[in-house]
């Protein structure tokens, strides 16, 4: 409800007054739609909006002059805001933090709105853990001249991938020219895990679907509707479902039954026509909250490429590999899961070999595994095994450490069975400025030439992971040579370094 006052009008609700400065600002001129309209709009719909933001740190994009006008980020919660506003701070990839609001209820929609905010920008994460998302975010961008009815089968087909991985998704128009598929998720990830599950779910569409669906970063690359799988990095944001989006014709992100989705038209979907959409027939994504997944099924995607490797060898080379004595049986086997084993469990079973006379020395905890080490506990497995969270101290510099225990790195190693040892290495790398400027320095190494990394800290980076894989020793196992000299076309030696 709202009382006229000169410039500004006072709007009763959720228990508080508060002021609307220029109401009658044209927000979207190009329909007549002014600010009081949009601040009508959200009071109105208010419990379908709120379900999506409750809890999460929200950037204020403000549109002070409408969509006429230019906007700007405002990520902090200016001092002079009233008490009773919610937030909480926030922590970015270069390290530094922010107090970010909490748009608990519709005073804190018309607060935002009256600032010039037009659509709320939440992160994946609640207040209660801001490390670990609980929603994975499929972002569908068609690229030049893609229809829109190509979105549409695309994100059927994320539908049917997310199904057969045990997880449900909830489609919304983007309010723009794409659909966003929102995945209620187990807060148990990091976000590189929650990253690393929406690629491998990318790449499995952009597989079923060649032509229509591409996880390729590079533009020029990219063939039909993109799959930004980046929406899940740390500090990303997507408009949240019903919020007015700042384009011409006032449209709304709205979410949507998935029978609706084949003959959807997002122009359909505006700030005047939700708001009775709602009330006849309510919030297709009302249950969201009630159906949250785990990632196992995507992560198991991205383990498929070495397994794809191996059975690739299978397909293409089985008859040259009988004629050097592999033991083909042996890679048949390789699918995944793979086992996984913490660095902990690790070092108790090398322990426990030594006790039971398998091993001719104890290990030593907080050491790196030496090659006796990965050896030994790779031949225990018929499968490749990953072994994560190294104690941070034994590892290269650049690694993140775990947010819920920072004596360890979110790193992991993967060790061909059959005793091969380590083919694989990889990390999440550190993303903040000052964490990475203190390992340079506790590691003794030169600031001069590492300034470039730090830069991309400084600048603005976001969060990513890298792995190595060894050839040689994925070669050596794979064709199961004695020794890893044997699959270098051109040795070097001390005495030979060129062919």
């Amino acid at each position: 409800m709202a009382a006229k006052s000169g410039e500004h009008v006072v709007v009763e609700v959720a228990g508080r007054e508060l002021r609307v400065s220029n109401p009658g600002k044209p927000f979207f001129p190009d329909v007549g739609l002014t600010k009081i309209d949009l601040v009508n709009y959200y009071v109105e719909c208010e419990e379908a909006v709120v379900r999506h933001l409750r809890e999460r740190p929200t950037v204020m994009k403000r549109w002070v002059d409408g969509v006429a006008g230019k906007p700007f980020f405002q990520k902090r919660v200016p001092d002079s805001a009233p008490e009773w506003l919610q937030t909480v701070t926030v922590t970015f990839p270069s390290g530094r933090h922010a107090r970010e609001l909490v748009p608990n209820d519709a005073a804190h929609l018309v607060w935002g709105v009256n600032l010039g905010v037009i659509d709320w920008n939440p992160w994946p994460v609640r207040r209660e853990d801001l490390d670990h998302p609980d929603e994975l975010r499929v972002d569908l961008d068609p690229g030049p001249g893609v229809p829109f009815e190509e979105v549409r089968e695309v994100a059927l087909g994320v539908r049917g991938v997310l199904e057969d991985h045990d997880l449900l998704g909830f489609p919304k128009t983007s309010g723009s020219r794409g659909i966003h598929i929102y995945v209620r998720i187990e807060a148990s990830e990091s976000f590189e895990e929650v990253r690393r599950a929406a690629l491998a779910l990318a790449r499995e569409v952009e597989r079923r679907m060649p032509g229509r669906a591409t996880s390729r970063w590079w533009k020029e690359e990219r063939e039909g509707v993109f799959i930004d799988y980046n929406q899940n990095a740390r500090d990303r944001t997507v408009a949240s479902a019903y919020s007015v989006r700042a384009v011409a014709d006032a449209r709304v992100s709205c979410p949507l039954e998935w029978d609706e989705v084949a003959d959807v038209e997002p122009a359909e979907l505006t700030m005047t026509t939700v708001p009775a959409r709602l009330r006849e027939r309510g919030d297709p994504s009302a249950s969201i909250d009630e159906h949250p997944g785990r990632l196992d099924g995507l992560l198991e995607l991205a383990e498929n490429f070495l397994s794809h490797i191996v059975q690739s060898v299978l397909k293409n080379r089985a008859p040259e590999l009988v004629v050097i004595g592999r033991d083909t049986a042996k890679l048949e086997t390789i699918k995944p899961p793979f086992p996984r084993l913490r660095y902990d469990e690790a070092a108790e079973m090398l322990n426990q070999a030594y006790k039971d006379g398998k091993l001719e020395a104890p290990f030593e905890y907080g050491n790196d595994f030496g090659s006796p080490d990965e050896t030994w506990l790779s031949s225990q497995y018929d499968r490749p095994v990953m072994v994560h969270r190294y104690p941070a101290d034994v590892k290269a510099f650049y690694m993140e450490p775990d947010p819920k225990d920072p004596r360890y790195a979110l790193c992991v190693d993967v060790l061909a069975p059959e005793g091969y040892g380590e083919i694989i290495g990889g990390s999440q790398r550190v993303s903040s400025y000052e964490l990475l400027k203190s390992r340079i320095e506790k590691h003794n190494l030169p600031m001069e030439a590492f300034q470039w990394y730090l830069d991309l800290r400084r600048y603005g980076s976001v969060p990513h992971s890298g792995f190595g894989m060894g050839i040689e020793r994925l070669v050596a196992w794979v064709c199961a040579l004695d020794h890893v000299r044997e699959t270098i076309p051109f040795a070097r030696t001390l005495n030979r370094i060129y062919p």
